[in-house]
C-alpha cells in the first residue's frame, strides 16, 4: 500500500491476486445464478410502495420510502426481466469487490477470507435477488466504504467535501444512515487533534449538510413536508405504545381524549372493524391488528398530531410500560397479527413458509404442495402460508378498497397508477419450481455464516487501535452497530435492517481474530 502525492491510498495488484479476484467474480456470478434457480431477482419486500413513491402517490408509508431507492426501482422496473436480473447480478459483484478492497487494507488473507465468507452469505445473496432498498443500501454502504479508504489522507477541500455529500447521500437509500454523520470524524480520529484535521471535518461536515438539506428540500417540493422521513422516527415510540395496556386512557390528557372520540367516531363505527369485533374496550386492552394501527398513522395523517401527541401522553403515563414494549418478546406476544411473526429467518419451516408465501403470491393461487407436514408448522406460520399476496398488498388495497376506513387517495388517476403497479409486480415475477426452490434453499442455509461468530470478535478491534486503518474502520463500524441497535427496537425487527451491512462485521470479526491470535493470518 502506498500514497500519492495526491494523499490517495494505492494498492499495486499483482498477477496472484488478479487470479483470486478472477475466481471471485466468476464464483459469484455462478452462485448468484445458481441461486436464482430457487429465488429468481423479482420484486422484494414493500416493492409497490417504493413503485408507489417513484410515480408520486402520496400516502401512509409511500412518504417514507428512501426517495433513492424509489427512483433506482422504479427505473430497473421498466426493464425485461433478464436485464433487470443482469443489473443485479452486477451490483452483487460490485459489493462484494467493494468489501474486498476495504479488507485489502488489513492484509491479502484478511482480504480473501472476507470475500470468501461474504460470498456465502445466503442473507446477502438473498437481498441482492429482490427489487427494494436492502440490496441498494448494501452496494451504497460499500462503495462510501471503500471511498473513504481511497481519499481518507486527501487534503484537496474538494475532495473532502464531496466525501461529506457522499454521506448525506447515504440518506437516499436508508434514513437511518443519518448516524454515519459520526464518521465524518475520521480526520481527528485517525489523524489527531490539530487546527488542521479539525478544518478537515468542518469540509466535510459542510458537504453533508449540503446534501442533507437538498434532501429535504426534495421532500418539501414532493410531500409538502421539510422533514426527512424516517421510519424509525416514526415508528418510535409511536408504534411501540400499542403494546402497553391500557395504551390510551382520557385521564392520560386532552390529547388522548381528543384521539379517542376520533377513533370512536371515524373508526369503529365502520364495517371492516364491525366485522372483526374490535370495540372500545380491546382497543384499548387488547392484542392489535396492525392494520388498525396503520389506521391511525393515517388518522394522524388526517388530523396532524392527533396520534403523535396522544403516544407522548401514555409515554409520560406509563414509562416502564413503554421500556418492555421495546423488546421483541413484548411485540411477539401482543401483536395480534401472526403474519408478521419475525420467525428464525434460516430455519427449516421458515424456509418453507417463505418459498410457499412467494410462490402462492406468484400464483396467485393455493395449490402449493407443502413440504414441511402440516404438524410442524405453528399456526403463525400457517397463517403466513395462507396469505396469498404478502405484506405489500395492503397499501395498495388501502388506497382502493373502500372497506378500509381512510381512503384520502381514492383518485382516478391514483387508482390507475396503482392498477399500473400491480401489472409491473406481476410481470416481472418469475416463478421458479417451489421443490428445486426448497432444496437450493436449505442447501444455502446450510452453508450460511453466523454473523454472531463475527460480531463478538470485532470488539477486540480496540486492541488495533494504534493503525490507523482500525481507527478509521472503528468510524464507520461504530455508526453501523448503533444502527442496526436502534432499527432492532423497530416493531419488525428483522434481518433486512441488519444484512446490508454484514461485510462490515464480518471484516470487523475477521480483524478482531487477528488481534487476538497475534499473526496466524498473514498479512503480507
Amino acid at each position: 500500500m502506498s500514497v500519492n502525492m495526491r494523499g490517495l491510498v494505492t494498492q499495486p495488484v499483482s498477477k496472484e491476486e488478479q487470479k483470486f479476484l478472477l475466481l471471485i467474480v466468476c464464483s459469484a456470478v455462478v452462485l448468484f445464478l445458481f441461486f436464482s434457480l430457487a429465488w429468481p431477482v423479482g420484486p422484494g419486500r414493500l416493492f409497490s410502495d417504493y413503485l408507489l413513491h417513484y410515480y408520486g402517490v402520496i400516502g401512509f408509508n409511500i412518504f417514507h420510502r428512501s426517495p433513492g431507492s424509489s427512483h433506482i426501482i422504479g427505473w430497473i422496473s421498466l426493464l425485461s426481466h433478464p436485464w433487470f436480473e443482469f443489473i443485479f447480478l452486477l451490483f452483487y459483484v460490485a459489493h462484494i469487490l467493494m468489501a474486498y478492497y476495504i479488507a485489502r487494507h488489513f492484509g491479502m488473507m484478511t482480504a480473501r477470507i472476507v470475500a470468501i465468507v461474504l460470498l456465502f452469505d445466503m442473507a446477502v445473496m438473498d437481498i441482492f435477488h429482490g427489487l427494494q432498498q436492502a440490496p441498494l443500501l448494501s452496494l451504497a454502504v460499500s462503495i462510501w466504504s471503500a471511498s473513504l479508504y481511497y481519499f481518507f489522507r486527501s487534503e484537496s477541500t474538494k475532495t473532502l467535501f464531496l466525501i461529506g455529500l457522499g454521506t448525506a447521500s447515504l440518506l437516499l437509500f436508508r434514513q437511518s444512515t443519518l448516524i454515519y454523520i459520526l464518521s465524518l470524524s475520521f480526520p481527528v480520529i485517525c489523524f489527531g487533534f490539530s487546527k488542521k484535521n479539525f478544518k478537515r471535518v468542518a469540509i466535510l461536515a459542510a458537504g453533508f449538510l449540503f446534501g442533507y438539506f437538498g434532501i429535504l428540500t426534495y421532500n418539501y417540493h414532493a410531500f409538502g413536508v421539510f422533514k426527512l422521513a424516517g421510519s424509525a422516527v416514526n415508528q418510535l415510540p409511536t408504534y411501540h405504545v400499542t403494546l402497553t395496556a391500557p395504551r390510551f386512557s382520557p385521564d392520560y390528557g386532552p390529547h388522548n381524549k381528543k384521539l379517542l372520540k376520533a377513533v370512536e367516531e371515524e373508526l369503529l363505527c365502520k364495517d371492516w372493524y364491525i366485522q372483526n369485533k374490535v370495540t372500545m374496550n380491546n382497543f384499548l386492552h387488547g392484542p392489535l391488528n396492525t392494520n388498525v394501527v396503520r389506521d391511525l398513522y393515517i388518522m394522524d395523517s388526517w388530523y396532524p398530531g392527533i396520534y403523535h401527541n396522544a403516544v407522548y401522553e401514555s409515554v409520560r403515563a406509563n414509562p416502564l410500560e413503554f421500556i418492555k414494549s421495546l423488546f421483541t418478546i413484548t411485540w411477539i406476544m401482543h401483536v395480534n397479527d401472526p403474519e408478521l411473526l419475525p420467525p428464525s429467518p434460516y430455519s427449516d419451516v421458515a424456509a418453507a413458509v417463505k418459498l410457499m408465501r412467494k410462490h402462492k403470491r406468484e400464483k396467485h393461487d393455493n395449490d402449493v404442495d407443502p413440504i414441511i407436514p402440516a404438524e410442524m408448522i405453528d399456526k403463525g406460520c400457517a397463517k403466513v402460508v395462507q396469505h396469498p399476496r404478502g405484506d405489500s398488498d395492503f397499501f395498495a388495497k388501502l388506497f382502493v378498497d373502500p372497506s378500509f376506513p381512510f381512503n384520502p387517495l381514492k383518485t382516478e388517476k391514483n387508482i390507475q397508477l396503482i392498477k399500473n403497479v400491480r401489472e409491473i409486480e406481476d410481470r416481472l415475477t418469475n416463478v421458479g419450481s417451489y421443490h428445486v426452490s426448497y432444496a437450493i434453499i436449505s442447501f444455502f442455509r446450510t452453508i450460511n455464516p453466523p454473523m454472531l461468530f463475527f460480531l463478538v470478535p470485532s470488539f477486540f478491534l480496540a486492541f488495533k487501535l494504534r493503525f490507523v486503518e482500525v481507527r478509521l474502520f472503528a468510524t464507520i463500524l461504530i455508526p453501523t452497530y448503533l444502527s442496526v441497535l436502534i432499527t432492532g427496537l423497530l416493531p419488525l425487527p428483522m434481518a433486512e435492517y441488519r444484512v446490508p451491512y454484514d461485510f462490515l462485521i464480518i471484516l470487523g470479526g475477521v480483524v478482531g481474530l487477528q488481534s487476538v491470535f497475534g499473526r496466524m493470518l498473514s498479512t503480507k
